[in-house]
């Protein structure tokens, strides 16, 4: 019997693409989230790996971190972790993130 891979719709990569890590002030650990407390300290993005199709029809890949979102025209801005390289690609355009597949249809 094959398993099953996890997917999610493109409509809902803020999950796993927009998540901020920080050093909690009270407790002295790292916690991963959305919204960062404003008393947080050691706040930076945290990584993913990407698997895309560009408008010009190659697969492309590799670990980023989200700069940006533009919800209006589903795109967003992120940045290459290895090439320090910015890029805005088209939310539809996903094919997989940190190994989740994203369903486009």
């Amino acid at each position: 019997m094959p398993i099953k891979q996890p997917s999610i719709s493109w409509q809902q990569l803020r999950m796993p693409c927009e998540k901020f890590e920080w050093r909690d002030k009270r407790t002295c650990l790292m916690t991963t989230g959305f919204n960062p407390p404003q008393s947080a300290a050691d706040i930076h993005r945290v990584p993913f790996h990407i698997v895309y199709v560009t408008k010009s029809g190659r697969l492309e890949r590799g670990n980023c971190i989200s700069l940006r979102v533009d919800r209006r025209t589903h795109k967003r801005m992120v940045k290459f972790i290895d090439s320090g390289e910015i890029r805005w690609i088209y939310d539809f355009l996903v094919i997989e993130v940190n190994g989740i597949r994203v369903i486009t249809h």
